[in-house]
C-alpha cells in the first residue's frame, strides 16, 4: 500500500473546522475567516448595545468585544483575529471614546485600551497556539487510525486467503482455475491427485492437455460457451499421467476478469453403478416380462406409474398408454375402489381369493376370476408413497369347480331318482352323501349318516365282517360286493346287497368309493344260518386277503398271516430257507433291503418306527413291487394296538386291480363325453331336416295368406299356431344351440317395464283365456337398462311355463323390490314344484311329471337360466308342492330416454339372387319374394347361378347353408363378392342348430337367419341388409 503523507499544521490550520457550512462552500477559505470577524465584531456590538440599554453606563468598556475576538481567532486564525481586534479598537476609539481624540481622552479610557489590546494580543497568540497543538493532534489521530486500519484490512485479508486455501483444500472435488487461453493458473490438492500431477506440474498445463484426445475438438467449442457469469455442466473424459482414464463431471463459470474456474467431480463409479443398475433393471423387467403374475405400482391417486407385460397383455392395452392414466378410470368399480382407499389409509394390505371382475372392454370374456393382493410401500416418516397391485387370473379353475358342481347336481338328482340305495365315500374310508332312496329307507337325515353315522344302523353280528371287508377292499382299492344287515326306518333288519367301485378324477387320483345297495331280504330269509357261518370265517385273519404281520415295539415278528407266508413262497421259491416270518426283524429286513428300492424300504421303516414310537397313530404307503412277468402295486398300513403294550399291526394290500378300475373307469368317461357329442349331432342334424320342410311351409303359407278369404280365417289363425308352435319347438332347440355356443352377444338398451309387461299380457291372454285361467299383470313405470330382446324372452318363458302347469286359478305378473334390487315376479297357482327338483327344474328337457308335459320342449326354463346367466341377471324360485310357484327375473334398472322414432320407408323392389338346393324352399322363396315386389333369380347350386347372372350384379344375395356336392352358402357368397364386389349385401339361411357351426357363422360376420322363416321376417331382414349399403 502507497505510504500516506502527514499533513503540515498550517494546512490543518487552513481547512475550515467545519467543512459542511454553507460559508466554507461558497467563499474562498481566507476571505469566510476575515468574514467571520467582521460578522463577530458586529454581534459584539449589538449585545452591548442591548446590555447597555439593560444595566446602563457602568457597563464594562470592552466586555462584550473579548467572546468576538476568541470567535475569530479560534476558528480562523491570527489574521481574522487582529482584524477583529482592530475593528473593535477603531470602532470603541470612535463610539465610545471622547471625540477630543487621544490628547484630550480620560486616562482610564487610554488605560482600558492599552490593556484590551495586550489582553487581545494575548488572546490571539494562546489561542493560535491551541489551533496549532489541535491540528498536529488530529493529524497524528488520523494517520494512526489510517495505519491502524490498514493493518486490520490487511490481517482480514491475510486471514481469507488462508481460509479460502485451507477450504479449497480439504474439498474432494477438484477445483482448477484457468486463464482465458485454458491454462490451468492455480489448483487444489484434490485436483492435482485425480490427475495423478502435483500442483506445480499442472501448473505448466492447459486443459486440452489433460483431456482424452477424441474429446479435445469439443474443448474449443464449449470454452465459447461460456458466459460472464453462467454456469455450465458436462461431462469429459480425462487422462491421467499414468495414461489411465476416467469419467469426470465439470461444473463452470467464467470469472468477470476472464479467468475460468471449474469443479471436477470423478463419476466412474457412479457411471458403473448406473449401468449395473440398468443391467439389473433390464434382468428384472425379463423376469418380469416371463411371468404370468400380473405386477402393478401405482401412486397414492391410483394412477398407474408402472406394469408388467402380463398385466398390459391381460388388459389388451400398450404398457406406455397406460402409464399416468387411472386404474378406476379406465376399470371404474366401487367396492375395489374403496378396498384400494382402505388400504392406502390405513396401510393395511388386502387380500381375495378368485374375485369376480366385469372387463367393461372385453365383455366378451364374461365375468372372470382372480386371486389378487394390494399392498402400500411407505417412506421413512411411514407415509404410503405408492401401492403395488399382484394378481394372478383363476377363472379357469372357478369355471372348472362351477362345472363340477352343476355335473355333482346332476349326478345327485339321477342318483335320488334311482330305486336303489347310492353312497359314496372320501378317501379316508369316511361317508360323505347318500341318496334320499337310502334317507327314506333308514329314516335318518343326512347328517346322522355321514362320516361314520351310517354303522350305527348296521346289525351288530354284521357290523365287524363288514368293516373289515369293506376295509380290505378300500386298502386295495378294489371292486367288492357284500350283502350285511341295516335297520330300516321301522326298526326292522333288512339284507342289502352291497356292490361299490373305487372313483378316480382325471388325474388318477383316488377320491373314495361309489356304492349301491339293493334290499335282498326276502331272497335270504332261508340263508341265515349259512351267511352267519360265513361271516364268522370271514373274520378269521387268515380269510383276509392283505398281507398281516404284528410286530412288537422292537421290529421283530410275532404273528403273520397265511396270505403274508403264501405272497414270500411266490415270490421266492428259492429262497425257502430265508424266514421272513416269525422270530424275525422286520425294521431290520427292511433297513437291509438291496438296490433297487432302498428308498420304499426306508420310507417303510420309518414309518413303522414312527407308529411304535407313539409319533402317529397311522402310517399309509403306497408302493410298486413288480414281478418278472407282472406289474404290481401295493398299499401298506401300519396301525398300533390297543394298550401299552407298543405292538403293531402291518398290513400290505395289492392294489393292482384298482389301477385296473381306474382305467375302466377313465374309459367309461370317454363313451360317455362321444355319446354326449353324438347327442348335439343328432339334434342340429334333426333340427335342420325338419327346418327346410317348415320353411317352405311357412313361406307358401304367408303367399297363401294374402290371398284367402276373410271367412276363411279361422282356419289360417289354426294353421298358424301350428305353425308357430312347430316354429317355438324349433326355435327352443336353436336357442340352447346358440346359448352352448356362445354366439348370443347381448345388446344393452333402456326399454320401459311397463310397455314390456303390456306386450306380455297381449301375448299370454288368449292362452291363459283357453284354460280358463286369470291373468293379471301389475303395470310399474320403471325403465329397464338390458338386451330387451333376451329379457322379454326370459319373462315370455317364465309367463307361459307358469300357464302351462297351472289347471285352475291364475298368474300374476309385476314389478317388486326385494332384498335391496328390483325383480319382476311371476305368481301362479298351479302344481308347484317338489323340494327335491327345484335344484335341477333349470335344466334342458326337465320336465314335471303332469298331463301337460308334452306341450313343451322342456327347453324353456333351461334357456331363461342360460340367457339370465348372459345377461349376468339372477332368478329366484319359491314353490310349494299343491299351492303354487314363484319365479322371479333380477330387474336392472335403467333412466327413461327420449329416443326419435325415425319413420319406416317402404322397402324398393330388388334386384335378388337366391340358391337353394331343395326344390320346394327354392319355390316357396320365390313366391314369397315375387310378392314383395323383387326380381328374382333363382338357382340350386353357386355356378348355376353366376350363370344366369352373367355380368348384371344383383342387389342382394340369399343363400341356403348346406347344398349339394360340399358346396356351403359361406362359398356362395365369397363368389359373389368377388365378382361383384365386397359390399354386396348378403343373407345365409340355414336350419342347423350345431353349436360349433353357429359359432363359426358369427366368426365370418355374415346375417344368418334360421329356418323356419315367415314372410314377414323375411321382408324385414332383407330392408334391413339393403339400408346397410345405403348408409
Amino acid at each position: 500500500m502507497a505510504e500516506m503523507t502527514e499533513p503540515s499544521p498550517q494546512a490543518v490550520l487552513d481547512q475550515p473546522l467545519d467543512a459542511g457550512s454553507a460559508t466554507a462552500a461558497i467563499l474562498p477559505a481566507g476571505f469566510a475567516g476575515y468574514a467571520l470577524a467582521v460578522v463577530a465584531v458586529a454581534l459584539s456590538w449589538l449585545l452591548r448595545l442591548a446590555l447597555t440599554a439593560w444595566v446602563g453606563e457602568g457597563l464594562p468598556l470592552f466586555i462584550t468585544f473579548y467572546p468576538a475576538l476568541m470567535l475569530a481567532t479560534l476558528f480562523r486564525g491570527r489574521g481574522p483575529g487582529l482584524l477583529a481586534m482592530g475593528l473593535i479598537t477603531a470602532s470603541v476609539t470612535y463610539w465610545l471614546l471622547p471625540p477630543v481624540g487621544w490628547a484630550i481622552a480620560a486616562p482610564v479610557d487610554i488605560v482600558n485600551l492599552l490593556l484590551f489590546s495586550g489582553m487581545s494580543l494575548l488572546i490571539i497568540v494562546f489561542t493560535e497556539i491551541y489551533r496549532e497543538s489541535r491540528a498536529k493532534a488530529a493529524a497524528y489521530d488520523s494517520e494512526a487510525a489510517s495505519r491502524a486500519a490498514r493493518a486490520a484490512a490487511e490481517e482480514v485479508l491475510l486471514q481469507s486467503e488462508r481460509r479460502y486455501r485451507l477450504l479449497v483444500e480439504q474439498v474432494a472435488d477438484g477445483i482448477f482455475m484457468a486463464d482465458a487461453q485454458g491454462r490451468y493458473v492455480d489448483v487444489n490438492a484434490a485436483g492435482a491427485q485425480m490427475l495423478g500431477y502435483s500442483r506445480d506440474e499442472i501448473l505448466t498445463r492447459g486443459i486440452a492437455d489433460v483431456i482424452c484426445q477424441e474429446k479435445s475438438s469439443r474443448l474449443a467449442e464449449e470454452i465459447s460457451r461460456f458466459a460472464d457469469g453462467a454456469v455450465i455442466t458436462s461431462e469429459w473424459r480425462f487422462q491421467r499421467k499414468d495414461g489411465s482414464r476416467f469419467y469426470g463431471e465439470v461444473v463452470g463459470r467464467r470469472l468477470p476478469d476472464g479467468r475460468l474456474l471449474g469443479i471436477l467431480r470423478d463419476i466412474s463409479a457412479a457411471r458403473q453403478l448406473e449401468t449395473e443398475r440398468q443391467q439389473e433393471r433390464a434382468l428384472l423387467d425379463s423376469v418380469l416380462a416371463g411371468t404370468d403374475i400380473m405386477l402393478v405400482y401405482l401412486d397414492p391417486q391410483f394412477n398407474f406409474v408402472w406394469v408388467n407385460q402380463a398385466y398390459a397383455d391381460a388388459c389388451r392395452m400398450e404398457r406406455g398408454n397406460m402409464l399416468g392414466k387411472n386404474h378406476f378410470a379406465l376399470y371404474p368399480d366401487a367396492e375395489n375402489e374403496a378396498t384400494f382407499r382402505r388400504v392406502r389409509d390405513s396401510g393395511e394390505p388386502a387380500f381375495y381369493k378368485d374375485k369376480p371382475f366385469d372387463f367393461p372392454d372385453q365383455p366378451e370374456r364374461g365375468t372372470t376370476y382372480w386371486d389378487w393382493s394390494l399392498a402400500a410401500e411407505k417412506d421413512a416418516c411411514n407415509q404410503v408413497i405408492g401401492l403395488v397391485f399382484s394378481l394372478r387370473e383363476t377363472t379357469r379353475y372357478v369355471r372348472a369347480q362351477l362345472a363340477v358342481r352343476e355335473s355333482e347336481g346332476r349326478f345327485t338328482a339321477l342318483a335320488d331318482a334311482a330305486p336303489t340305495l347310492i353312497w359314496m365315500t372320501g378317501p379316508d374310508k369316511a361317508c360323505l352323501w347318500v341318496n334320499q332312496q337310502w334317507l327314506n329307507f333308514t329314516g335318518h337325515t343326512m347328517a346322522q349318516e355321514l362320516n361314520n353315522g351310517w354303522v350305527e344302523g348296521v346289525h351288530p353280528d354284521d357290523l365287524k365282517s363288514y368293516l373289515d371287508f369293506y376295509n380290505s377292499c378300500f386298502d386295495r382299492r378294489q371292486l367288492f360286493a357284500m350283502d350285511y344287515r341295516l335297520r330300516a326306518a321301522s326298526g326292522e333288519y333288512r339284507w342289502l346287497s352291497d356292490q361299490a367301485a373305487p372313483h378316480f378324477n382325471p388325474d388318477g387320483k383316488f377320491l373314495g368309493y361309489i356304492g349301491t345297495s339293493t334290499d335282498i331280504t326276502e331272497r335270504l330269509l332261508a340263508e341265515d344260518a349259512l351267511i352267519a357261518a360265513q361271516a364268522f370265517a370271514n373274520g378269521t385273519i387268515d380269510a383276509i386277503s392283505a398281507h398281516l404281520c404284528v410286530l412288537d415295539k422292537t421290529g421283530q415278528i410275532l404273528a403273520v398271516n397265511q396270505a403274508w407266508c403264501d405272497f414270500y413262497e411266490e415270490n421266492h421259491p428259492d429262497a425257502a430257507h430265508l424266514n421272513y416270518c416269525i422270530g424275525n426283524n422286520y425294521l431290520d429286513i427292511c433297513d437291509a433291503a438291496p438296490i433297487p428300492v432302498p428308498a420304499e424300504s426306508e420310507s417303510m421303516a420309518a414309518g413303522i418306527r414312527s407308529v411304535i414310537t407313539g409319533e402317529r397313530r397311522k402310517f399309509a404307503y403306497e408302493y410298486a413291487c413288480h414281478s418278472a412277468d407282472q406289474q404290481r402295486w401295493f398299499i401298506a398300513t401300519v396301525t398300533r394296538f390297543q394298550g401299552d403294550s407298543g405292538n403293531v399291526v402291518v398290513a400290505h394290500e395289492n392294489i393292482t386291480e384298482q389301477k385296473k378300475a381306474e382305467n375302466a373307469v377313465r374309459a367309461a368317461q370317454a363313451e360317455a363325453e362321444q355319446a354326449n357329442k353324438a347327442k348335439s349331432r343328432f339334434l342340429a342334424a334333426a333340427s335342420h331336416d325338419l327346418r327346410q320342410p317348415l320353411a317352405a311351409l311357412s313361406l307358401y303359407f304367408g303367399v297363401l295368406k294374402n290371398k284367402v278369404a276373410a271367412r276363411d280365417a279361422p282356419l289360417l289363425n289354426n294353421i298358424t299356431n301350428c305353425l308357430a308352435s312347430l316354429n317355438d319347438l324349433l326355435t327352443d332347440l336353436l336357442d340352447i344351440s346358440k346359448l352352448e355356443a356362445g354366439v348370443v352377444t347381448p345388446t344393452i338398451s333402456e326399454f320401459s317395464v311397463a310397455d314390456l309387461l303390456a306386450n306380455m299380457l297381449a301375448i299370454h291372454a288368449p292362452e291363459a283365456l283357453l284354460k280358463d285361467l286369470r291373468l293379471r299383470v301389475i303395470s310399474s313405470p320403471l325403465h329397464a337398462q338390458t338386451d330387451p330382446i333376451l329379457f322379454r324372452r326370459i319373462i315370455s318363458n317364465l309367463i307361459a311355463n307358469a300357464i302351462r302347469y297351472t289347471q285352475r286359478g291364475g298368474v300374476l305378473v309385476g314389478c317388486r323390490r326385494h332384498q335391496g334390487k328390483h325383480w319382476i315376479e311371476v305368481w301362479d297357482s298351479g302344481i308347484g314344484i317338489p323340494k327335491e327338483q327345484t335344484a335341477n327344474i333349470f335344466e334342458e328337457f326337465r320336465q314335471l311329471d303332469n298331463e301337460a308335459r308334452n306341450r313343451g320342449s322342456g327347453l324353456g326354463l333351461a334357456i331363461a337360466a342360460k340367457s339370465a346367466a348372459l345377461l349376468g341377471l339372477e332368478i329366484r324360485l319359491h314353490s310349494e308342492l299343491g299351492k303354487g310357484s314363484m319365479f322371479a327375473l333380477e330387474l336392472p334398472l335403467g333412466q327413461p330416454s327420449q329416443t326419435a322414432v325415425q319413420p319406416k320407408h317402404a322397402l324398393q323392389p330388388l334386384r335378388v339372387a337366391l340358391v337353394d338346393d331343395n326344390s320346394q324352399i327354392l319355390n316357396a322363396m320365390v313366391s314369397a319374394l315375387e310378392s314383395m315386389g323383387h326380381q328374382i333369380t333363382a338357382a340350386t347350386s353357386g355356378g348355376q347361378l353366376f350363370a344366369q347372372l352373367g355380368s348384371q350384379a344383383p342387389d342382394i344375395v340369399i343363400s341356403d347353408f348346406r347344398l349339394e356336392n360340399g358346396e356351403t352358402g359361406f362359398d356362395v357368397i365369397k363368389n359373389a363378392r368377388a365378382y361383384f364386389g365386397d359390399e354386396l349385401p348378403a343373407l345365409l339361411i340355414t336350419g342347423d342348430t350345431d353349436p360349433v357351426l353357429i359359432r363359426s357363422m358369427a366368426d365370418r360376420g355374415i346375417v344368418v337367419q334360421h329356418k323356419p322363416l315367415n314372410i314377414d321376417t323375411l321382408q324385414a331382414c332383407i330392408a334391413e341388409i339393403a339400408s346397410w349399403r345405403k348408409a
